[in-house]
């Protein structure tokens, strides 16, 4: 296995540049994630990845090795790579065992090894007791472990998912998301994985590539995603989260403690600074109404929805700002509320 390099790739449709100048390092057996909105470029970039597409720009390397650049184009049956599709594409006329083995039907693998191969992939996702079941006698979830299986049974350098989990209901979501980690701890393998779903990136991939509009916005691990946006766009994509506008403030720095309040105070003459605050840095508390209001912040009460464990309560401040905060009890809609805020992220300009 090496290191999987995207170098400025572009790729253009009758003038529509889909992918812009993508440029990323990708460590050999990282789990990454291609996350943004439908129509970002992330699946047509993994389609270059995998030789379904051809470069318009720049070039893909794997190692010391060129798979692509905008007038050489290696096969994708010669780029070692596997790919798992949102639709399984699993054959429904063969077995579990045939499909899985169908990689290997032009490799000239000797039978023995032709059988442990198979064996060995159906072991790993666990599917070894319905070796001899169709496709259409499983479940989803089944289906999506025998794409994964045909995928490994190459050995792959590195594997392409194409939101696997689109087509699954939440609670085999949920199972496959931890199949698609052990399957990674398991392998070492070099993962790519495409999804819209921001949980499914933050909760599966060591490191995170966000797209918009064709561009790649911010390349970060989960964490500092979530704790440090770039970008407004980001901040609002990645979580739950109110932009608040506020004192003028260093840009790109978390801030915390009691001045945090101070920021969005009501005399601020002009707000110059955009802030990110998470909905569990918010603290409020119901102000009586028949008493003095010495808060110094404030918000009405103007909607809030049942979430299991908590509230999440939607808020109004008196500048017309809105914010969000979680809450262990309900709050009458319409209350004002005093607001605690306990750390807030300055955004760039």
């Amino acid at each position: 296995m090496a290191e999987l390099i995207l170098n400025q790739v572009s790729k253009v449709f009758e003038q529509n540049r889909v992918v812009d100048q993508i440029s990323l390092n990708i460590p050999q057996g990282s789990f990454v994630a291609l996350l943004g909105p439908s129509g970002c470029g992330k699946t047509t970039t993994l389609r270059m990845l995998a030789g379904f597409e051809t470069l318009s720009e720049g070039e893909l390397r794997l190692g010391n090795q060129t798979l692509a650049t905008a007038k050489t184009q290696l096969p994708p049956e010669d780029r070692n790579m596997g790919m798992v599709f949102q639709s399984y594409a699993l054959w429904p006329h063969m077995t579990v065992a045939e499909n899985v083995g169908y990689p290997l039907k032009h490799r000239r693998i000797p039978s023995g090894m032709y059988q442990k191969k198979i064996k060995d992939a159906l072991e790993t996702v666990e599917m070894m007791p319905y070796a001899q079941r169709y496709p259409q006698d499983l479940s989803g979830g089944q289906r999506q472990r025998v794409a994964l299986a045909r995928c490994l049974v190459t050995d792959p350098d590195v594997v392409l998912l194409d939101e696997p989990l689109a087509n699954l209901d939440r609670h085999l979501r949920a199972s496959m998301e931890e199949s698609f980690r052990a399957f990674h701890q398991r392998t070492g393998a070099t993962m790519i994985y495409v999804t819209h779903d921001q949980a499914e990136a933050m909760s599966l991939a060591n490191q995170i590539a966000v797209m918009e509009k064709g561009r790649l916005v911010q390349w970060s691990s989960p964490e500092a995603l979530y704790h440090q946006p770039k970008t407004q766009w980001v901040a609002e994509f990645i979580g739950q989260g109110s932009i608040l506008m506020g004192k003028k403030a260093p840009e790109n720095q978390t801030l915390t403690g009691e001045g945090v309040n101070a920021l969005f105070h009501p005399t601020n003459e002009r707000a110059q600074s955009a802030f990110l605050v998470r909905p569990q840095h918010v603290q409020i508390e119901l102000i009586n109404a028949s008493l003095p209001q010495s808060a110094a912040l404030t918000a009405r009460v103007i909607s809030q929805v049942y979430r299991g464990e908590r509230y999440e309560i939607h808020l109004e401040m008196p500048n017309q700002q809105r914010l969000q905060a979680f809450h262990p009890m309900a709050v009458p809609i319409g209350a004002t509320v005093s607001l605690n805020l306990t750390q807030a992220w300055s955004l760039a300009a």
